[in-house]
């Protein structure tokens, strides 16, 4: 997909310049957060009293949040740019860390859950979609892979910080520097954020956005959706249970946060060429890192003991980000650029979709069965999106030439 002399990496370092920049620094505090609470809250919730099918809950209520939000987000961004989302994004994350803090009680931590991923959607359509919008054909890969630097090195972090936040100031502590590191980076980055839309599609104005919203609902925009639901669905699970596994081998807190930060530093070794590869081929990259990813989730069916589960973790980390570049650049390529935004919508949509009943029936096994029904399903999940990306994408992949679509 890139052409010889065609300069990719130029077209990053224009993206990354002033506005692009701030984004960026948005969307790692959105991750920082993600990445404490990601091992953080299912610890948490236990600590409250709440039962394994709760727990799953918890990350099926993160999947309903972003789910219900992110095609909204998205249309805001198409009409209105980046920045009121972002905007409301910083200021009601703070105040929803502070309720986290203020308020210890499962109820309490699963609504607020709910807001902060409803409000989290924004960065999908806001921060993602302008990645990849702001960049040509011959660089959405590498935009991707940027954008998931981004995740990976705020998820990485967060990990780290999480475990020694815990056990040197308790859960409370947690919430507080949240709070904290998300105020001074939106204090930082919106003013560098311009309040303005888009440019306009080419064909003029009158855009019906039901019209537009029909219009990119097509086979392959339902293809990569059911893959992204899949791989949400197993990436939940095993995000959910994780810490649970190392908590009954009696593990601290500090190791837990290291097995997530570990997995999400090393997914930022292998980013740059994931997106490299992904603008030579989306359909052979994902099925690869798919592949990977299905295997390493059914290691950790089988994983004890510290060293095994962070082998496994970091190695279900790094093909599930492998992966990413290539399925948000062809989600991309099948949607019109003035609709970035929506498309980015539904990747949350179909992301979340996954997150929602994944996890919870994750819960149900692990309580019943415990951790090789648990993480066994998960893998069936990731299998399960290996095939539909295998049967269903074809060898020379979409494009969308003027609206429509064909085989390239």
């Amino acid at each position: 997909m890139t052409a010889p002399g065609e300069r990719p990496w130029r077209d990053l370092r224009v993206l990354l310049h002033r506005e692009g920049a701030a984004i960026a620094l948005i969307s790692f505090a959105t991750f920082l957060g993600n990445g404490m609470l990601f091992p953080v809250l299912p610890l948490y919730l236990d600590h409250l009293g709440a039962s394994g099918a709760v727990i799953g809950l918890g990350l099926a209520v993160l999947g309903l949040g972003e789910g219900l939000c992110g095609f909204s987000w998205g249309v805001v961004t198409d009409h209105r740019g980046v920045a009121i989302p972002l905007a409301v994004f910083v200021v009601g994350s703070v105040l929803a860390y502070a309720g986290l803090a203020l308020l210890p009680a499962i109820a309490a931590a699963l609504a607020l859950r709910f807001v902060l991923a409803a409000l989290g959607a924004a960065i999908w359509p806001a921060g993602r979609g302008y990645f990849v919008r702001a960049v040509p054909l011959r660089s959405k890969g590498l935009a991707v892979a940027a954008f998931a630097v981004m995740i990976a090195s705020g998820m990485s972090a967060g990990g780290f910080l999480s475990g020694v936040i815990v056990e040197r100031g308790g859960f409370g502590a947690v919430f507080w520097v949240l709070a904290a590191v998300t105020a001074a980076i939106g204090v930082a980055a919106i003013p560098r954020l311009r309040f303005a839309p888009p440019a306009p599609p080419a064909a003029g104005g009158g855009e019906d956005p039901a019209a537009a919203a029909r219009g990119i609902i097509t086979p392959p925009v339902l293809t990569v959706g059911a893959i992204v639901a899949l791989v949400a669905g197993a990436y939940g699970s095993v995000l959910s249970f994780v810490p649970l596994l190392m908590a009954e081998a009696g593990l601290p807190a500090g190791r837990i946060g290291a097995v997530f930060g570990v997995g999400t530093a090393a997914s930022l070794l292998i980013l740059p060429f994931a997106g490299h590869f992904a603008d030579h081929g989306r359909r052979r990259t994902m099925i690869g890192a798919l592949a990977a990813y299905a295997l390493a989730i059914a290691a950790l069916a089988v994983a004890r003991g510290f060293w095994p589960v962070l082998l496994a973790t970091t190695l279900m980390f790094l093909s599930r980000w492998a992966g990413d570049p290539a399925m948000v650049a062809l989600l991309s390529d099948v949607v019109p650029p003035h609709l970035q935004g929506r498309a980015q919508g539904l990747h949350v949509i179909a992301f979340d979709l996954g997150l929602i009943g994944a996890p919870t029936i994750a819960g149900a096994l692990w309580d019943r069965w415990g951790p090789p029904a648990t993480f066994g399903f998960a893998a069936l999940l990731a299998a399960a999106a290996l095939g539909v990306a295998a049967l269903r994408i074809p060898r020379g992949e979409w494009r969308n030439d003027g609206g429509a679509l064909s085989a390239g």
